[in-house]
């Protein structure tokens, strides 16, 4: 009797739908997201999980047009907000994403130069053309798709000259992009500092409308901005322009858009159950200020002056923040910023209860 043949699935043969449906099994499906959140750990963050498997896409070039195309038009890239402004580096750390580096020195050296930025939507099969000779994604990645990719890049990105936009991308709308990266984000150094005094005064509103996260939020972003300011290539045009007024009033807003955002997260400290978080971004910020008025930081030669009682004002958040903190071995620092808050400030309520706070503290041990 002679051997059977052996029968062969020939994946093909079932209809494109049965056929998409196995791409969506294979390459698009995650677990659910939780439903339920332990209210006893800071981190409740929980990484998506899937058991995807892409081999599909090595069978053949057919298959892979067709898994491709099923994969880029399921799957979608998200904006991650950090709640509360709890920095997400915190948040990749815990869950042990890898990162390039988070040492602060190691950041500040990269200048902004950015080499070459991908954005996947199935641009591959835009080539491809079936036997009606159209693209397989034309409706998929239309002009507004197009647009709302690029939008960010239009709107964020300043002072890059050499752009290119490659790919199935309306020209004319490549060539509105590069022009309008190519131009100067900063340029008007009057309208900066209305635009960061505006921002901070906002920010002051919400505060007292008792919103203090809204208005703390609104801070962190305002620093952020005139940070990249002096790193731009807007900068040495401003500062031809404005000379060292500008310079002043901008450190001086950078300063004390800083030393807002500190009081906020110290307020939280005292009341929150994420008080070692809050205390991490307290600390933080304080440290940011304070290395503002170094010498050179705004501009060789320049060193920003600030008065005795901002000055003083930050001594004290400094030393309030570590004692909240309670670290073993910290108390001396903590008395040492107290001691020159009150140098400058002398006889101040405030100060002159937190050091006693600080050397009651110390008693203990710390």
């Amino acid at each position: 009797m002679a051997p059977a043949q052996p029968s062969f699935f020939r994946f093909r043969d079932p209809p494109g739908e049965i056929r998409n449906k196995v791409y969506h099994e294979l390459l698009c499906v995650f677990e659910p997201r939780p439903t339920t959140m332990d209210p006893s750990n800071v981190i409740t963050f929980a990484p998506a999980r899937h058991d995807i498997d892409t081999s599909i896409l090595r069978t053949s070039k057919a298959i892979y047009r067709e898994a491709y195309d099923v994969l880029m038009k399921t799957k979608r890239f998200v904006t991650i907000t950090s709640a509360r402004g709890l920095p997400v580096r915190f948040i990749l750390n815990d869950l042990q994403v890898p990162v390039v580096t988070l040492d602060k020195h190691t950041a500040d050296k990269f200048k902004g130069y950015v080499q070459t930025v991908s954005i996947t939507v199935a641009p591959l099969l835009a080539e491809h053309k079936p036997a009606t000779g159209t693209p397989l994604l034309r409706d998929f990645f239309s002009e507004t798709t197009q647009k709302g990719l690029l939008a960010p890049f239009r709107k964020q990105l300043r002072g890059y000259k050499a752009v290119k936009i490659q790919g199935y991308v309306n020209k004319d709308l490549a060539t509105a992009v590069r022009s309008g990266m190519s131009q100067d984000r900063w340029s008007d150094y009057k309208q900066i500092l209305a635009d960061f005094r505006a921002a901070k005064e906002q920010g002051s509103q919400l505060f007292q409308q008792r919103r203090p996260d809204d208005g703390c939020l609104i801070w962190q972003d305002a620093a952020v901005d005139i940070e990249k300011i002096p790193a731009s290539t807007s900068w040495p045009i401003l500062v031809e322009r404005g000379g060292e007024p500008f310079i002043s009033q901008l450190a001086e807003l950078y300063f004390l858009t800083r030393l807002n955002v500190a009081h906020v997260k110290i307020t939280a400290m005292q009341k929150s159950t994420y008080a070692y978080y809050e205390g991490i971004m307290a600390e933080d910020t304080l440290t940011m200020a304070t290395r503002s008025l170094n010498e050179d930081y705004w501009m060789r030669g320049y060193k920003y002056r600030l008065s005795d009682r901002h000055l003083a004002k930050m001594r004290y958040r400094f030393a309030l923040v570590i004692r909240l903190q309670g670290e073993p071995g910290t108390a001396d620092r903590a008395l040492s910023h107290i001691e020159g808050a009150l140098r400058l400030q002398p006889g101040d309520a405030a100060i002159v209860r937190e050091k006693d706070n600080i050397l009651a503290w110390t008693r203990q041990g710390y």
